[in-house]
């Protein structure tokens, strides 16, 4: 995610540089949204009293942790690429 918004705070200083402010503001404000990395969808789900679980969604693959008693206790990561993509 990182790289994406470097790559765009290139852009909007190239298109600054060059004048093109609209085009400039809209690639700083896409460098911004993924260097916050609030593309990533959070799903929290109280199980019972002690035991908890967590779902992020993000590009490359899923994560899944769950907790008991506010401790971490498994956590697994999940690929959305196949194992023929590799």
């Amino acid at each position: 995610m990182l790289r994406w918004a470097a790559i765009f705070l290139v852009i909007a200083l190239i298109a600054a540089l060059l004048g093109f402010t609209g085009i400039a503001g809209a690639a700083a404000d896409i460098a911004k949204f993924m260097a916050e990395e609030k593309g990533k969808a959070r799903r929290n789900q109280a199980i019972n009293v002690d035991n908890s679980a967590s779902m992020v969604v993000d590009f490359d693959g899923d994560a899944s942790t769950t907790y008991y008693k506010g401790k971490a206790v498994h956590h697994q990561m999940l690929s959305k690429k196949s194992p023929v993509d590799k």
